[in-house]
């Protein structure tokens, strides 16, 4: 397969709500998209806080295994040669030649901030869903993802208080992401666990010793009325130990319920109201032609969910993932029309 984020891009630019992204800020993504040109990706997202009416996105993508041919010729074209020259982006690219198939896909994230620079710094996560099985924690697994990703040194200073959050996770529950954001820091490591319901995240909380447990509740009085009941929390694990920050990611109960949650937001100062329009306007689908590989698709713009985080500086905030993803029409009739070798057995009318 072919790059396609150029395709995605330029087939959702006239139907992106401006409420959520500018012309200005797709300007900015598009050109910064030409370093990744020949990059392909199965998803799309677009990361909005609710809190501000400024139209600017945090921009990434999901890149699974069957896509990695594509990424690692992306990697040594000469629009994202000026970018491999630099510390951040070499250890991403031993990081994409270590990758093993125990991880199932990795997200590359570039920050609003990073759009305009001369090499912008990205966030890099990858999927951990192997690292933990039950009560067994792959540690090996773990750090030798994380060592192409991290100085030895800085990835010692933490590892015992790594060791220990995993293992403070029920034993039904696993991790789902892991990994670095360099645009933010490059002394800690970002975790996501796996799926907990509410008893589970206060009694896991409590366990890590995290210090604003007394404000948990306000922030479940929030969102469980509308979350499906499932919560993946993500915070940064340092020498220092855990983060105060932490995120509470979840997806709402039905579609249906997107306009009370949104006007809740508003309600309690948590969204404004040029932001709650524009997520109302996201959702939807538009056919496109992307290119010889890919052919003819269906981009789905859908909410991938949300996330409420909470530190004491910082107070709550909320944010919306927007998710543009493709059906490619050509690999659904593919898997329909029957290969030469079976027309054999079909019997003829």
């Amino acid at each position: 397969m072919s790059g396609n984020i150029k395709y995605y891009l330029h087939s959702i630019a006239d139907v992106v709500p401006l409420e959520i992204i500018s012309a200005q800020t797709f300007s900015q993504i598009d050109r910064m998209a030409s370093r990744f040109s020949d990059f392909a990706a199965s998803e799309y997202i677009m990361e909005t806080s609710l809190n501000t009416e400024l139209a600017e996105v945090d921009f990434s993508f999901r890149i699974l295994t069957q896509e990695k041919a594509a990424l690692i010729s992306g990697l040594n074209n000469d629009a994202f040669s000026t970018l491999a020259a630099g510390q951040t982006w070499g250890k991403f690219v031993d990081f994409i030649n270590f990758w093993p198939g125990k991880i199932a896909d990795i997200w590359l994230e570039m920050d609003y901030a990073e759009y305009e620079k001369s090499i912008p710094q990205p966030c890099f996560f990858f999927n951990a869903r192997q690292v933990k099985n039950g009560t067994d924690v792959d540690k090996q697994l773990l750090f030798s993802a994380l060592k192409w990703l991290l100085d030895i040194e800085q990835l010692q200073s933490f590892w015992p208080h790594l060791q220990w959050v995993i293992q403070q996770l029920p034993p039904a529950v696993g991790l789902f992401q892991a990994g670095v954001m360099f645009a933010r820091n490059r002394d800690r490591v970002r975790i996501f666990t796996g799926e907990l319901t509410r008893e589970q995240t206060r009694e896991y909380l409590s366990n890590i010793g995290w210090t604003s447990l007394s404000r948990l509740e306000e922030l479940f009085e929030l969102i469980n009325p509308y979350s499906e009941g499932q919560y993946i929390l993500d915070f940064d694990i340092s020498a220092d130990g855990i983060s105060e920050k932490i995120g509470i990611n979840f997806g709402l109960k039905t579609n249906d319920i997107l306009p009370d949650f949104l006007n809740s937001l508003v309600d309690h100062h948590l969204c404004t109201d040029i932001k709650r329009r524009g997520v109302l306007a996201w959702p939807g689908s538009k056919g496109s032609y992307l290119g010889p590989d890919y052919g003819y698709s269906v981009l789905i713009k859908d909410i991938s969910h949300f996330k409420l985080s909470y530190s004491p500086t910082e107070g709550i905030k909320v944010k919306a993932y927007l998710r543009v993803a493709g059906v490619y029409l050509k690999e659904l009739f593919k898997a329909r029309i029957p290969a030469k070798e079976d027309l054999g057995s079909i019997n003829p009318l």
